[in-house]
């Protein structure tokens, strides 16, 4: 029996949550009976952790480009797939109208609340997302807003977290070397975020949050890691600002994207999740297997993740002095710090490992094919 082929189709090969789950499950369902490809409009640093995935790169030329989807359509007959996968609304829109001309079978994952930011994307959502063959979203709040938002029947959309590989977060790391490497001194605490810079993060709180902690401890340095993409410039120049207004420029380190976040979040005493809005976060399950001190604000699926005093601390979004109390807390009580991570390394192995995932997408997968 020929094994199904399946399409993973993104926008670019980014770090970024969206991106890695691609990653993910194209390396693993490979392991689990499936010929997986990946399509991208762009490159990016993540295209060298795909082992052995066949990837294209067909460039996209305008915001709207309906050559797209015929140029699309053609790569789906040609490479003889059977499922298209699409992820974030942009090939949500373009998979679907390919699979329309090709009569293949798509599914959707809904990755965030961006699916509601607009009109536009409500009214695809609302009147195509039932002609999908499924709709996958990353977490319970999403699933239920979904649903509520679109009208669509709860048989058509399935609840999968995302997962992540805990494995790459066992290894051990020679601290002191990359500390010096980021010009960290050793006795200095470290508080760090994950993520893309864009507003949607809250790094603009984490700023401000930082102006308390260091009132209390002076030698703490923050440290942010994540990518700018262009349309986010202004954010970046904003968070800037606020950085030399605060006079934390000697504090705060914005280290760009990285790929290999395995050896820098060990570096952190505390993990901080300022979002003001959330699915499942990549970056907090990778906290999570790195046994971090975690302090997380309590939107979307994140409090279906954190259990707040067992596996983090919840706050508020948008509160700068609460999160400020919650950092301190966990830099000055060690053996909680320590605990907190201990459980969310457990929990992050039991309910959401990669293998998890793939299991569950490739249960769907041969759903939808029988």
């Amino acid at each position: 029996m020929v094994n199904p082929r399946v399409l993973q189709l993104i926008g670019n090969l980014n770090p970024a949550g969206a991106e890695n789950v691609v990653v993910n499950l194209a390396n693993g369902l490979k392991t689990v009976g499936f010929d997986v490809l990946v399509l991208s409009r762009e490159g990016g640093s993540l295209l060298q952790k795909l082992d052995g995935v066949i990837t294209h790169i067909i460039p996209k030329e305008k915001t709207i480009d309906l050559k797209y989807i015929v140029t699309l359509s053609k790569f789906i007959s040609k490479n003889k797939i059977d499922i298209v996968h699409t992820h974030l609304f942009g090939n949500n829109f373009y998979g679907f109208c390919a699979t329309l001309l090709t009569g293949r079978k798509v599914i959707f994952t809904i990755h965030g609340e961006d699916c509601f930011r607009s009109r536009k994307r409500l009214f695809f959502y609302r009147h195509f997302a039932p002609f999908a063959s499924k709709v996958v979203t990353v977490s319970r709040p999403l699933y239920d807003r979904f649903i509520y938002e679109t009208g669509i029947k709860k048989e058509k959309v399935s609840l999968i977290p995302n997962g992540i590989d805990t494995y790459r977060f066992q290894k051990k790391i020679d601290l002191t070397d990359q500390r010096k490497k980021l010009g960290i001194p050793l006795d200095f605490p470290i508080v760090g975020a994950v993520g893309n810079i864009k507003p949607v993060k809250g790094y603009d709180i984490f700023i401000n949050a930082a102006v308390d902690v260091n009132k209390k401890m002076p030698k703490a340095c923050f440290v942010i890691v994540g990518g700018v993409r262009q349309r986010n410039e202004e954010t970046m120049k904003a968070l800037r600002a606020l950085v030399n207004e605060k006079k934390l420029s000697g504090n705060i380190y914005f280290l760009g994207e990285r790929n290999n976040v395995e050896n820098i979040l060990p570096l952190f005493d505390v993990y901080v999740l300022p979002s003001r809005s959330e699915g499942t976060s990549i970056a907090l399950l990778e906290a999570m297997a790195a046994e971090r001190a975690i302090v997380a604000t309590n939107v979307g699926g994140t409090p279906y993740i954190i259990e707040s005093n067992k596996t983090g601390i919840l706050v508020p979004p948008e509160d700068a002095s609460l999160l400020s109390n919650a950092i301190i807390k966990l830099l000055e009580d060690k053996s909680l710090a320590g605990s907190l991570g201990k459980y969310a390394r457990i929990v992050a192995e039991e309910k959401y490992s990669v293998d998890s995932m793939i299991n569950q997408y490739a249960a769907l997968y041969n759903e939808i094919i029988q």
